[in-house]
Formats: structure tokens, sequence, C-alpha cells
């Protein structure tokens, strides 16, 4: 991770899956985030079978920004949300 990146991560308990927690979370991240200027980008990466992260993702204004492939997880998409 660079000079001025944060890079999230978050999980929630599958009974408590489908509520909006996961992108509550995010969104309040990204507020406080916003108000450090030293802060430039906020990147994640989901697995490519995890559609549910990625639509958190991108419901909080996250892009695409690349893939690999993780040894142990799988396909992994990269993520990115430019803040300034």
């Amino acid at each position: 991770v660079s000079e001025g990146c944060l890079e999230i991560g978050y999980g929630v308990a599958p009974r408590k899956r489908g509520n909006g927690y996961a992108a509550s979370a995010v969104a309040a991240i990204l507020e406080v985030a916003a108000n450090d200027p030293s802060i430039m980008t906020v990147t994640a990466q989901t697995a490519f079978i995890n559609k549910a992260s990625q639509r958190v993702l991108e419901r909080n204004g996250f892009s695409q920004v690349g893939r690999r492939v993780d040894p142990e997880d799988g396909d992994i998409i990269a993520w990115e949300k430019q803040l300034r």
C-alpha cells in the first residue's frame, strides 16, 4: 500500500448478512477518511465469487482497478475509490 492510500477489509457474521451492516461500515470509513487530508485513495479487494462484497463497494463509489489470482483465495478483484 502506497503513501496516502488506506486499504480496508471487512466481514460480517453469516447470520447478520443482508442487513446493510457492511455497506454502512464502509460508508462510515469513507467519511472518516475523507476528513483526513493525508488519505488520497481507499482500496479494497474482494474474491471474484463474493458478489455481495462487490455490491457493497460499488454502492460506495469504488471502481474495479485490476484482477489477480491468489494461491489461497483464487480470483481477486482490486477496487479503488479516489478521495482527492
